[in-house]
């Protein structure tokens, strides 16, 4: 199914367009209006252009944006395949699933939170947003934009890819476990700002260090040092997120104050993140050349 969505868009955009010009775009009805219809927001103009570059490639659309879906489909066929081979009197799905939105074990938020930011770490659309310019990067530093503006519309996509797929994989169990409204809205957010900081960093990164001299999409998507790194980085994001729910539990905390115990620490990182780029926004792009 994947590869024959992305064959389909491949052909419809990137095929056709190679042959003619806005082919892809269907005809408008002409007006004699000459108002011209500009973009508010810088980030929003970069983010069009992100959606536009990664859904006009199978290359892109299978190797960074398709991978967090494929786990997820692969994880959950794999852990029914073993609820299945349990006797039935041991294995209650509902039950299972009801055990991690269950409000008395606050280390269960942090372990939860970090398997999602596990399937965060298969996207990388924002680790390689600055690569994928190629030789056009060098246009990137003579916008008349803040490159904060630059960095959020780079990764705005891979942020919304990821926040879609876990928030609905999270309200699905959560109705399937009848939890609390606000123990789901608790997972939500803290997935969110997990799904910020890991997506900031990897286009951070790739911004510091991009990888600009490639001939094909494989090179900038696969065969890229940023990608493991960004990976790497992220892992370690991970562990450290499973591992806060060991003084948690130790601790003792409810579900409230492991939640606030979490994004506390995501926000100061996000802050840090924040402060890192305005110090460094007039070097940020110094290895575009």
């Amino acid at each position: 199914l994947f590869i024959f969505l992305a064959y389909l868009l491949a052909s419809k955009i990137y095929h056709a367009s190679l042959f003619s010009v806005d082919v892809t775009k269907r005809k408008r009805k002409e007006t004699t209006d000459k108002t011209v219809v500009k973009t508010t927001s810088p980030a929003l103009a970069f983010f069009k252009n992100e959606v536009r570059t990664i859904f006009r490639s199978s290359t892109y659309t299978l190797n960074l944006a398709a991978p967090i879906l494929m786990v997820l489909i692969i994880t959950i066929i794999s852990a029914i395949g073993g609820l299945s081979s349990i006797p039935e009197e041991q294995s209650n799905l509902v039950e299972l699933i009801g055990f991690i939105f269950d409000p008395q074990y606050g280390h269960l938020l942090t372990i939860g939170v970090g398997a999602s930011a596990f399937f965060f770490m298969m996207n990388m659309i924002s680790a390689t947003a600055f690569t994928r310019e190629g030789n056009n990067a060098q246009l990137l530093k003579i916008y008349p934009v803040n490159v904060r503006d630059i960095l959020y519309g780079k990764m705005l996509l891979g942020f919304l890819i990821n926040e879609v797929v876990m928030t609905l994989f999270i309200i699905t169990l959560g109705i399937i476990a009848k939890a609390n409204f606000f123990i789901i809205l608790a997972y939500v957010i803290a997935i969110t700002l997990v799904n910020v900081v890991m997506n900031y960093i990897s286009v951070l990164l790739d911004a510091r260090f991009p990888l600009l001299n490639w001939t094909n999409e494989i090179e900038a998507a696969k065969q890229n040092k940023n990608v493991l790194i960004a990976m790497g980085i992220n892992f370690l994001i991970t562990t450290i997120i499973i591992g806060l729910s060991v003084p948690i539990y130790f601790m003792e905390l409810p579900f409230g104050l492991a939640f606030v115990f979490l994004i506390s620490i995501l926000i100061l990182v996000i802050v840090v993140l924040e402060l890192v780029v305005h110090k460094l926004e007039p070097k940020l792009l110094k290895k575009i050349q």
